[in-house]
């Protein structure tokens, strides 16, 4: 196993939390509109989800958390055979999640993910699940989402944050972030996201 202690930093960059904001700028008209990237993804609560107490088992959250990072990453041009390529992976070193409400078979939830901070050789990525209303269109929920908190706080299901290490795939020994990566997750522009419809 790769020593905790290696992965402790005193430097890095923080990039801006979930809040999203817009670009301000007097011709905000005509540039694309820059804000921090929150990916999100469309799950359905499926039989195999569901435990014996009828609601989706705690630990689907944390296979939905990695697949919406993983397709977060790929969106932005880092797939995992591009990791390989490059020589490093991300690792989990820990998983933190707060359980609000319980969700069903066949419910509709949208996970949402955003990079909350990057150091050298960790990142903070920061998760949000919501329930859907049955009778939201979301058959294009998956991407960007413009207006990411847009939603009432009674639609949401769990929060979660991981920290990621990234290492060396030839050595479990961490590994710099690269800055073309640095840069992929800090400095997405979205042109027209995906928008929410208002949720009740």
């Amino acid at each position: 196993m790769t020593d905790n202690s290696e992965f402790n930093e005193n430097n890095g960059n923080a990039v801006n939390n979930g809040n999203n904001e817009s670009a301000e700028s007097a011709d905000s008209a005509q540039k694309p509109t820059v804000w921090v990237p929150t990916y999100a993804r469309l799950i359905e609560v499926a039989e195999a989800d569901v435990d014996v107490w009828g609601h989706a088992n705690n630990v689907c959250y944390v296979h939905w958390m990695q697949d919406v990072a993983v397709a977060h990453s790929a969106a932005i041009g880092w797939s995992a055979q591009r990791y390989l390529d490059y020589g490093a992976i991300w690792v989990v070193r820990r998983h933190t999640i707060e359980y609000r409400q319980s969700a069903y078979r066949g419910e509709k939830i949208l996970a949402q993910t955003w990079i909350a901070e990057m150091k050298n050789v960790t990142c903070l990525r920061r998760y949000r699940f919501l329930r859907l209303p049955n009778d939201v269109d979301a058959s294009n929920f998956n991407g960007f989402m413009e207006n990411a908190d847009d939603f009432p706080k009674s639609a949401i299901l769990a929060t979660a944050e991981t920290l990621w290490g990234f290492v060396s795939t030839g050595t479990p020994r961490p590994a710099r972030v690269a800055p073309e990566l640095r840069e992929a997750f800090e400095k997405t522009v979205v042109q027209g996201g995906v928008r929410f419809p208002k949720l009740r």
